[in-house]
Order: C-alpha cells, then sequence, then structure tokens
C-alpha cells in the first residue's frame, strides 16, 4: 500500500485490482441505479455506466482514498451523461440540465433510504416462518403459475394468492414500523 496515496501503488496491479474492485462493488448497484435515472433508455445507460466503470479504472491513480468512492462514481458518471446527451439533442430536449442536477442532489438521499428498506426488509424476512418465506421467493421468482405452486403445496390457487397477499401486508407493516423504530433511536 502506498502511504502517501492510500491505495495500493500502481505497480502493485494484484493489491490495486483487489481494492478497485471492493470499491466498485460497493456501489455498483447503486451507480447502474443513479445513471438509470437519468437516462431513460436502459440500454444506453448499461452502456453509459459500463462506460463510467472503464473511466473509474483509467482514473483510478487519481482517487483519493479518504474520500467517497460512491460520490467521485456519481461525478463521473453525471459528466458522461451530460456529454452522452449533448450528442443525442432528442432526449436532451425531454430532459433539461435542472433536470439532471435535481436528480444528482436527491440520489443518494434516496439510494441511503432504499439501502435501509432492503436492510430493514431483509430482518422483516427473516421473522417469517420458513415455509411461508420459501412460497414467497417461489412466487416472486416467477418460474410456476400460482395454480402450478399450489398444486405442488397442497393448496388452491387462491389460497397461495392470499397467502402472499397477507405475507405482503405483514412485510409492508414490519418495514414501516422498523424504519419508525429506528428514525426514534
Amino acid at each position: 500500500m502506498d502511504q502517501t496515496s492510500g491505495h495500493p501503488e500502481s505497480s502493485g496491479g494484484d493489491d490495486r485490482t483487489r481494492y478497485f474492485l471492493e470499491l466498485l462493488g460497493r456501489c455498483d448497484d447503486a451507480l447502474q441505479t443513479f445513471v438509470l435515472a437519468m437516462v431513460p433508455d436502459p440500454d444506453a445507460a448499461q452502456d453509459i455506466s459500463q462506460e463510467v466503470r472503464l473511466r473509474l479504472w483509467e482514473q483510478f491513480d487519481q482517487f483519493q482514498p479518504d474520500k467517497d468512492f460512491g460520490a467521485w462514481a456519481r461525478a463521473i458518471a453525471f459528466h458522461l451523461v451530460r456529454a452522452q446527451r449533448k450528442t443525442k439533442a432528442r432526449e436532451s430536449a425531454r430532459m433539461s440540465d435542472a433536470f439532471l442536477e435535481q436528480v444528482a442532489d436527491e440520489f443518494p438521499r434516496s439510494a441511503e433510504e432504499q439501502s435501509s428498506r432492503r436492510r430493514v426488509l431483509q430482518r422483516c424476512l427473516g421473522k417469517l416462518a420458513a415455509e411461508v418465506r420459501t412460497l414467497l421467493y417461489e412466487y416472486y421468482q416467477g418460474r410456476e403459475t400460482s395454480e402450478q405452486l399450489g398444486r405442488r403445496w397442497g393448496r388452491t390457487a387462491a389460497a397461495v394468492r392470499q397467502t402472499i397477499c397477507r405475507t405482503r401486508h405483514s412485510l409492508e407493516k414490519c418495514v414501516e414500523n422498523e424504519l419508525q423504530r429506528e428514525a426514534r433511536r
């Protein structure tokens, strides 16, 4: 580890690569969501996300480890989205720079809220009976219809749907209660 920069030296390729991938792994989902929030075409958003990863790697020597890697990545993504918009006048007419800046400003808060909700949802899912949790996962995987699941689980399709509906409501209440509890702390 280079003491002056705080991250592995350029010559220590494996350490540098591992460090980069660790930082990227922590924020990659949020980074993709950030780009998708500003780019209406999912294919274009995917292309930009890939370009962001490439730029992050190319400019990794400039990253200061005492800074927020996610914020640095979003800044690069923001500039790439703006550059892409300038080449596509038709899409530029739909979304102003002011809108893009507003999304960029709001994103950290919404990403943090989503992260909290996901964490709390996992806790709430853990409170469910194993059988109900398994049925819920199988239902939302979408590989089988509720009729097929019902036959396999020895229930009617209506009973499967009713269990799913009740479980969703229960999870929703649990998440809201947990978030309120956390907010009071």
